[in-house]
């Protein structure tokens, strides 16, 4: 037997860890506080998209937890995997906007839309902000909104659901201790801190244009307030 399909039966049948929230939520550190509990973890966002697919269940077989992902399917990972835990990674809306806003244009360089879709520079979120900043911004939003609301709603009274706010709540790693412990997920217990990371406005050269993006930012959650 293969050491690739050794790793593939060992982890094929664990209890699956989904962290569900969108990036820029302390997905990164997610995925460390993961490797750091003796877990096998991945940080990519494909695997959503396998969530999606009729034939999508082969692709978890390699990992136990899963980060960096949005909008997956959590209706089919839990009928994929009903011993699977769901952490709901969230953040306070505008800081996690703004946090998106200063990730696309971390490169100082904006983009001419004429050549923006073939782009090979340029990942779909920053495709999506810099071809419409208005529009891609309360898209986001609205799509936060909707995906969260409607996790809550389908975990509600479940166990294997766990809400966290990484860049709040500063004893996030020993909720997550407990609550794994909780639900027999067997791991290392990890006793540092391990904080969110944030990007510092002066490594952005134009200051000017980041104060335009956050305007907008603060006109769309104006609008939504009555939300």
């Amino acid at each position: 037997m293969s050491k690739l399909t050794n790793l593939i039966v060992r982890y094929k049948n664990r209890p699956k860890i989904f962290c569900i929230g969108f990036n820029k939520t302390g997905t990164t550190f997610l995925h460390q506080y993961f490797l750091s509990a003796g877990l096998r973890s991945t940080h990519n966002h494909y695997w959503p998209i396998a969530s999606h697919m009729p034939s999508g269940k082969e692709y978890f077989n390699n990992y136990q937890c899963f980060s960096d992902g949005e909008k997956s399917s959590f209706v089919n990972l839990q009928r994929w995997f009903p011993n699977a835990q769901f952490i709901l990674n969230t953040r306070e809306e505008r800081a996690w906007v703004l946090s998106r806003v200063k990730h696309v244009m971390r490169r100082n360089f904006i983009p001419p839309k004429s050549g923006l879709m073939q782009s090979p520079d340029f990942h779909m979120m920053a495709k999506e902000f810099f071809f419409d900043p208005e529009a891609a911004i309360g898209k986001w939003i609205l799509e936060r909104r909707i995906y969260e609301d409607q996790s809550r709603t389908y975990f509600a009274n479940q166990s294997c659901f766990l809400e966290i706010d990484l860049t709040k709540d500063k004893e996030w790693t020993q909720k997550l201790n407990d609550h794994l412990l909780a639900e027999g997920v067997a791991h290392t217990s990890v006793e540092q801190e391990i904080f969110a990371n944030k990007r510092d406005q002066v490594e952005l050269f134009d200051q000017s244009l980041l104060a335009e993006y956050t305007a907008i930012v603060d006109r769309w959650l104006q609008r939504f307030q009555k939300w």
